[in-house]
């Protein structure tokens, strides 16, 4: 498996288990220090915060979609995501931006997640 494929995974996985609602899981697979920036809310910081959020979201809510960009450098990588997701009977597709970093014993943890909300500009 190459190194995209590993991190696509990873995504996925991770993607998994917010759907699942699984704070405890996620909170696992962030960094120490990640932060979360959803739309409309301030940035969220650290494990205990993001477990919290993610328990709060709820299963059912998120279907994967497609990585758009995936860019590695050294221990860094950064991918651009559009997901759907559908959430009381209203679907839309936000573009996620998350960066993680690979760990001495490989794997990756997210340390920046941020998405925008998926709607349309009045004035475009």
């Amino acid at each position: 498996m190459s190194d995209i494929e590993k991190i696509n995974a990873c995504y996925l996985g991770f993607i998994e288990v917010v759907r699942q609602g699984d704070g405890d899981k996620c909170a696992s697979m962030c960094d120490e220090y990640t932060a979360f920036m959803p739309p409309g809310e301030s940035s969220l910081k650290g494990r205990d915060v993001i477990r919290q959020f993610n328990t709060r979201i709820g299963s059912g809510s998120t279907v994967p979609g497609e990585a758009l960009k995936t860019e590695v450098s050294a221990k860094l990588v950064y991918q651009q995501h559009r997901i759907i997701r559908d959430t009381y009977g209203k679907t839309n597709f936000p573009d996620t931006l998350d960066v993680r970093k690979q760990q001495d014993h490989g794997s990756w943890l997210s340390v920046v997640s941020a998405w925008n909300d998926a709607q349309p500009l009045d004035y475009l």
